[in-house]
């Protein structure tokens, strides 16, 4: 076993057992431990990989299972019903949440929700030459206001799942201020969005069979309180020009709408 491999292994793996222990997800922790180990020997099993198949639904199942118990526990007890490791468990998933937006296309709500792990300023902002102007409802507004010689704040919010709707700005945006007024080059648009959790929702990111994947807003909102997440407002800049960027949305979103 050479210290290089041993390392790495520690490193990459560490994080996620330690994680999925925080979650009671024993076997899935039992498996990465496993995997590593196997890394830095330089063996070969061919049988953990179907094994991490299998357990999927069973890791599943333990997830759904401890969050309806952390929810209970913070209705009836509030935010100091969450012990540290509970909290640690909170934090994690909402990195892995950010980390599966980049992998399906949403970047922009990945950005937001990474950045509530840092401790910062209450306000900061981003300069955009696509987004969201690339968002038809976002796109429509300001076109009306540049119209108007500027105008705004109007609030714009997206339902997710309705008929049109885009996953990607109602993961990023919703809801969000959008003014126009001129700058030194032209009109300037400003999206001003909150980047927080508000309190109890559960949404369903899909299901397994029977098993539905839910992540519960009320948990990460404890954590705010706790100070383990930093809420923030997040202003989008963009210079409007004079051909607006095309509609986006994200690849598993088109996806998913293309087998519908």
């Amino acid at each position: 076993m050479s210290r290089a491999r041993a390392a790495l292994a520690v490193l990459v793996a560490g994080p996620w057992v330690l994680w999925l222990l925080s979650w009671h997800i024993w076997l899935g922790a039992v498996w990465w431990t496993a995997t590593a180990v196997t890394f830095a020997r330089r063996e070969r099993r061919d049988w953990l990989l179907p094994l991490g198949v299998l357990l999927v639904p069973w890791c599943v199942w333990r997830y759904t299972a401890r969050v309806t118990v952390l929810t209970e526990a913070v209705r009836h007890g509030g935010a100091a019903a969450l012990s540290v490791v509970d909290l640690f468990a909170v934090w994690g998933l909402n990195l892995v949440m950010a980390a599966a937006g980049f992998v399906l296309g949403f970047p922009e709500v990945a950005v937001e929700t990474a950045l509530l792990t840092v401790p910062r300023g209450d306000e900061l902002s981003f300069t955009s030459t696509r987004f969201p102007l690339c968002e038809p409802k976002v796109a429509a507004t300001v076109r009306a206001q540049v119209a108007r010689g500027g105008g705004g704040p109007e609030r714009l919010a997206w339902r997710y799942g309705e008929p049109g709707s885009s996953w990607r700005a109602a993961l990023a945006l919703n809801p969000v201020e959008v003014s126009t007024h001129r700058g030194p080059k032209g009109f300037v648009m400003e999206a001003r969005v909150p980047v927080d959790y508000r309190g109890f929702y559960p949404l369903v990111l899909g299901e397994l069979g029977p098993l539905r994947v839910v992540v519960e807003e009320g948990l990460f909102h404890a954590a705010q309180e706790r100070g383990w997440l930093s809420p923030y407002t997040l202003t989008w800049r963009a210079e409007v020009p004079e051909d607006y960027p095309p509609p986006c949305e994200a690849w598993s979103a088109r996806l998913v709408q293309s087998l519908l």
